[in-house]
């Protein structure tokens, strides 16, 4: 068990369409959260317009103390944390590193020589030794990684030659 004075990160589920409002006002008391965004093209009737959505809609990642956690139910638009048998999920900081650079990071993608739905594992780069599920999306292959936390995945593209193949693994779905 951790100290009391020790931040974490938690993830925090919130009201739709609330998820920058929290981070604003997470940010405006001093704590430190994360919000992962994607850009996105909306169309509507008469024009289009460029938009920053969250990548996990109802989530957003704090980083705070014990003693901080009572800010965190003041804030308008939260509901609850995300919790395993009623005690609030701690997400790992290396964890948190990992999917800040998945978020972040572009990778190129080339020629994979595996099959779709094959487990794989990144063995250089940034991203060494995350494992996920080979993909294809519009011809090019990808890797979706599940972000266990909030049962939710990611896609990213990789160079084929920092993969090799998972032996004897489970399916991820």
């Amino acid at each position: 068990m951790s100290n009391s004075n020790t931040k974490q990160w938690y993830v925090i589920y919130v009201r739709p369409q609330f998820e920058k409002k929290v981070l604003r006002s997470s940010n405006e008391k001093g704590i430190e959260a994360y919000l992962p965004l994607k850009q996105v093209v909306k169309q509507w009737h008469d024009r289009k317009k460029k938009l920053a959505v969250p990548v996990f809609p109802g989530y957003v990642f704090v980083r705070i103390t014990a003693f901080e956690r009572p800010q965190i139910y003041a804030i308008n638009g939260f509901v609850k944390f995300v919790c395993t048998g009623g005690i609030p999920d701690v997400i790992t900081e290396s964890r948190m590193n990992m999917l800040k650079k998945v978020l972040n990071g572009e990778f190129d993608v080339g020629e994979i020589s595996f099959r779709n739905g094959e487990r794989v594992k990144l063995l250089s780069g940034p991203l060494s030794g995350l494992e996920g599920v080979l993909v294809s999306h519009k011809g090019s292959k990808r890797i979706a990684v599940k972000v266990e936390e909030i049962n939710h995945y990611i896609i990213i593209n990789v160079n084929a030659s920092a993969l090799i193949k998972v032996e004897n693994s489970k399916n991820v779905a």
